[in-house]
């Protein structure tokens, strides 16, 4: 903890947040090129059920293979492992099939580690219709986005504010709030991630309309500074506060409500750099 770079390991939750904004920028780019940039949502209907199709059978194959737990093995401490596991998917296996497990306390619910599966589908869900107003309307599409950006971060910040939660989930230990009301309000929930989603959406609607874009050196330099001071502000800002100091509830709800979204435009930027041939070396690493 005396460590700088454990702040890295520490808050690396936020990486978590990587994937929503490539999961948005498939599905943009995706839907987007399906379509020739027209009738989005004649697609839409195909593109959801072979989503949901896929999202379902692997899960009836692992719940499947869950259930068969009893007869595969034994031991001293087989039941105390197994039974709550198996409990918890005979009584609510069909809350993943509808993934709304995310919606039910973790220690719940069969297979809890699949919150991120349901919390996407979620997303997936309304893809096409930001992509259909987009598609009509480049301004009001991208007006819809960031009002649902903005929309998450206030609800991230109205609620660490009500249940005075610290700042990321990293730092729970560090209070005397309980890691499973940190995880269920404010990292399972689909409006904890839809910011780097539809940051993703844009980005894969901008790439998918222009081929080629041009920036002079000074822009790329900037871009890339930003970039990186946004990541290592995201991973080292709670340095600080390593020895259990109390960060002001204010504090607290804009870092909860920002962070992430924060992190996103700067893996947002390595994206658009790459992409154009603006990466230099990172393009060895990427």
């Amino acid at each position: 903890m005396e460590e700088w770079w454990f702040t890295v390991f520490a808050n690396g939750s936020a990486g978590i947040d990587t994937l929503f904004l490539i999961a948005g920028l498939h599905l943009s780019h995706q839907l987007w090129r399906k379509s020739d940039g027209q009738n989005i949502m004649i697609n839409a209907p195909k593109f959801l059920l072979k989503w949901y199709s896929r999202f379902t059978l692997s899960h009836i194959l692992v719940i499947s293979a869950v259930l068969c737990l009893p007869i595969l093995g034994n031991g001293p401490i087989w039941d105390d492992v197994v039974t709550p596991t198996l409990r918890n998917c005979r009584e609510r296996w069909w809350l993943n099939i509808f993934a709304i497990n995310n919606f039910w306390a973790s220690d719940t619910t069969c297979l809890p580690h699949t919150w991120l599966l349901s919390c996407l589908f979620h997303m997936v869900l309304i893809s096409p219709i930001l992509l259909f107003i987009l598609s009509r309307s480049t301004t009001v599409g991208i007006f819809v986005n960031l009002m649902i950006i903005m929309g998450s971060s206030v609800a991230i910040a109205m609620v660490t504010l009500m249940n005075d939660l610290p700042p990321a989930p990293a730092f729970y230990f560090l209070s005397f709030v309980n890691i499973k009301i940190i995880w269920q309000k404010l990292f399972i929930q689909a409006y904890d991630h839809i910011a780097p989603f539809c940051l993703g959406i844009l980005l894969g609607f901008f790439i998918s309309r222009n081929a080629k874009v041009t920036l002079k050196k000074t822009t790329v330099l900037i871009g890339w500074v930003s970039a990186i001071a946004c990541n290592l502000t995201v991973m080292c800002g709670l340095y600080g506060y390593r020895h259990g100091e109390q960060m002001e509830m204010s504090l607290s709800a804009i870092y909860a409500s920002v962070h992430r979204l924060v992190w996103a435009l700067g893996i947002s930027w390595m994206v658009f750099a790459c992409t154009y041939g603006y990466g230099g070396e990172m393009l060895c690493v990427l």
